[in-house]
């Protein structure tokens, strides 16, 4: 464990149970309840959560804190070891946002969003800390790929940056697919052509049976719902590249192990879409508080006339209100996927970088004015296409 900063004033920090203490930590290769513990409490507190930043996700996902890996934990506590912000971060010489050194989140192969768990009570306290021990190590600002631009969590540390006259810059903005609750009773967002396309496939299907979809649980003494997730999502193109989680045994076992231990936290369903008794799509919805995450879906590419993925999105988004807690699903797709014609939110995520002092603003800022010159000279043809954004649910089947 390395601290990267004494203990910050008393008296700026007493509120929060004593001196904060700011630290970058390995995380222990094995299970250890009392630092787990502190984790998984400040996630159920946090102002921004998501699977993709819980323990149950990252602490056995292959390669995110192997031996060699620079990845590490950031950690602000108090001095009874309460958390108070906590995110996976590697330090970077520069990017081609910051050309300085800073910190930069670490997206795991399977992570779909970054950011930083943070305490809403002791927020603004949390994130001074942090900064002033990134200043006082030469750290120039903190770096969030895939990052959540309207959020409370954007917000705070938008908030701390305009009144300490920092700069944030964002840069590839896309917007992905969502569905909420308000969206479950209407047709909204979907063109006639592609509701006549899904009733259509809808035909196709009940040729061969009673056609139906629900949620399902998964747990060690049923873990069916796992079984059928990772055979659907292996079929087709995926199973064929050698990118489906089935693909290789260290894939899969990392999602059996983490499925299990969401599932034991209520945090995991799995929507199937079936013909008679026989599930011919799924989809992994992994859940964080309200909002729950499309994290992976998987089609059997023999009923593809029948549109299996746009037809289990749209039963998905029309039974929304028996899915537990949930008030919005965050698609996790790249824009143009075949969710964005069947779910009518949108979700901006982009590259964000937050500085920490004044020379990394200067940076940034000339850095961004640099860049904007550039892509004015080169024109529209000559610009670099923006880097694509989320999950590889990018196909629902051929219309029918």
């Amino acid at each position: 464990m390395t601290t990267i900063a004494t203990r910050t004033p008393s008296h700026r920090s007493g509120r929060a149970g004593g001196p904060l203490s700011v630290q970058l930590r390995s995380v222990p290769r094995t299970s250890e309840l009392f630092f787990e513990a502190g984790w998984r409490d400040l996630e159920r507190r946090s102002v921004h959560s998501s699977p993709f930043l819980s323990p149950s996700f990252l602490l056995s996902q292959p390669g995110v804190f192997s031996p060699d890996d620079s990845a590490q934990l950031l950690t602000v506590m108090d001095a009874d070891g309460r958390w108070y912000a906590a995110g996976v971060f590697e330090a970077v010489t520069g990017s081609r946002q910051l050309p300085a050194p800073h910190l930069q989140a670490v997206r795991g192969q399977h992570c779909f969003l970054s950011g930083l768990l943070l305490d809403p009570a002791h927020a603004g306290e949390a994130i001074g800390a942090i900064w002033r021990a990134l200043d006082a190590q030469g750290l120039h600002g903190v770096a969030f790929p895939q990052f959540p631009i309207e959020s409370r969590l954007g917000d705070l540390l938008s908030s701390h940056c305009s009144g300490q006259q920092l700069a944030v810059v964002t840069d590839g903005v896309q917007h992905r697919a969502t569905v909420s609750l308000d969206d479950a009773s209407n047709n909204v967002g979907i063109s006639e052509k592609r509701t006549k396309s899904l009733q259509k496939g809808r035909r196709a299907l009940a040729r061969h049976g009673n056609v139906g979809s629900r949620f399902r649980d998964c747990s060690r003494d049923d873990p069916s719902a796992i079984d059928e997730f990772l055979r659907l999502e292996s079929l087709g193109w995926k199973g064929e590249a050698g990118s489906s989680l089935a693909s290789t045994r260290r894939e899969a076992d990392w999602f059996r192990t983490v499925a299990l231990s969401l599932s034991m936290q209520d945090r995991i369903r799995f929507a199937e879409l079936l013909v008679d008794d026989r599930v011919i799509a799924s989809m992994c919805l992994l859940r964080a508080q309200s909002e729950y995450f499309a994290f992976k879906i998987g089609w059997d590419p023999q009923w593809e006339r029948g549109c299996p993925g746009f037809l289990l999105a749209a039963e998905v988004r029309a039974h929304l209100g028996q899915l537990t807690g949930c008030e919005r699903i965050d698609g996790c797709a790249r824009p143009g996927s075949f969710l964005d014609h069947v779910w009518p939110g949108r979700m901006a995520v982009g590259d964000v970088v937050f500085t920490t002092n004044r020379f990394g603003s200067m940076l940034a800022i000339g850095t961004q004015w640099a860049r904007s010159l550039l892509r004015k000279w080169r024109g529209p043809a000559g610009e670099v296409p923006q880097r694509a954004v989320g999950s590889d649910a990018v196909a629902g089947g051929t219309p029918a």
